[in-house]
C-alpha cells in the first residue's frame, strides 16, 4: 500500500474546512481506501489515506 494524501487550501473557516475534508474522507472510505488522519488547521486542511 502506498500512502498519498490530499491538500485543501481554500477561503473557508476552519469549521468548512474540516467539514469538507470528512465528505472527501468518506468518498474515499466507500472507493476502498484506507483513511489515516485528517488534519484541519485554520486555513488548511489535509488528509492522509493508504491507496
Amino acid at each position: 500500500m502506498k500512502t498519498k494524501s490530499i491538500n485543501i487550501k481554500e477561503n473557508e473557516t476552519q469549521s468548512e474546512l474540516s467539514e469538507r475534508a470528512e465528505k472527501i474522507a468518506n468518498q474515499l472510505t466507500k472507493q476502498g481506501k484506507v483513511v489515516i488522519c485528517i488534519q484541519t488547521l485554520p486555513d488548511y486542511a489535509e488528509i492522509n489515506y493508504f491507496d
